[in-house]
Order: structure tokens, then C-alpha cells, then sequence
């Protein structure tokens, strides 16, 4: 007698099939529509919103051009040009603090270098300088020389 459990099965194991999805999952509905048109509001790009409901972008072209209202097309254009917008304004506020960051006190700071002795006050400076330490040289050498006087009898 065999044992049943080096039996081969009865029927190969059919593997895991992904659950069926509802339509509303890969449809257009009201409040998918609704969503899309928010989010098309807010970014301007057609494919961004699209995929932000779950859609693609193509599908939201064909939805375009199956719901060929006035109204639809006065939504759908509207809220894209308002997206744009919104992203232009964006896009320019980056620009403008980016600007800011280089024209802002970092710069401000950098002022002394504008106000910076020319050469040759640098050069007279170190002249001046340079005999003031010679001057300190020479009367060191006097106080010695003078002390040396004092302690000789």
C-alpha cells in the first residue's frame, strides 16, 4: 500500500488570481470625475491628476472626448488653466526665494570687501608698519647700549 502523502496531487495547485476589481475601480464615476477635476485644479497636469484618482492620462482624454459638452470642456479646460497658473505662480515663488537667498544678508555681510583699502593704502600701511617696528629695533638697541654704558666702570 502507498503512503498518500508521496501520492502526487489530484489536480495541479491553480495559482492565486487577483481579486476582481469593481467597476468603479477602473471607471469613470461622478465622484472620480469630481476628484479629478479638483486635482487637475491644483497641479495642472492632466496626467497627475489622472493618476491621482487612480486613472490613467489617455483615459482621461478619452473621458474628454466622450463627454463632449460645452460644460465638461469649460471644466476641464478651466481647471487645467488654473492648475497651470497656480504651478506658474509656484514655480515663481521658488525662483523669488531662491533670489533672495543670494541677494540677502550673506551678500550684506560681503560689504567690507566693497569698502576695502586700495592697494596702496595697504602698501603705506605695511611702510608704516615696517618703520614703526624699526624705530622700537632702534630704541631697544639705545637701552642696551645704555645699560651696557652704566655697567662699566
Amino acid at each position: 500500500m502507498t503512503d498518500e502523502t508521496d501520492a502526487p496531487p489530484s489536480s495541479p495547485a491553480r495559482p492565486n488570481r487577483r481579486a476582481r476589481q469593481c467597476n468603479a475601480d477602473y471607471r469613470w464615476t461622478v465622484p472620480k470625475v469630481k476628484a479629478f477635476l479638483l486635482a487637475l485644479e491644483q497641479c495642472g497636469r492632466v496626467a497627475e491628476a489622472a493618476t491621482a484618482v487612480g486613472m490613467s492620462r489617455q483615459s482621461a482624454y478619452a473621458l474628454r472626448a466622450r463627454l463632449d459638452g460645452p460644460k465638461f470642456r469649460e471644466a476641464f479646460e478651466g481647471a487645467r488653466r488654473m492648475g497651470l497658473r497656480a504651478r506658474a505662480a509656484a514655480s515663481r515663488q521658488r525662483l523669488q526665494a531662491a533670489r533672495s537667498r543670494w541677494e540677502g544678508p550673506g551678500l550684506a555681510a560681503l560689504d567690507y570687501l566693497r569698502a576695502a583699502p586700495s592697494q596702496a593704502d595697504i602698501s603705506g600701511a605695511y611702510a608704516d608698519m615696517l618703520a614703526a617696528q624699526a624705530d622700537m629695533r632702534a630704541e631697544q638697541a639705545d637701552m642696551i647700549m645704555h645699560e651696557a654704558d652704566a655697567a662699566d666702570p
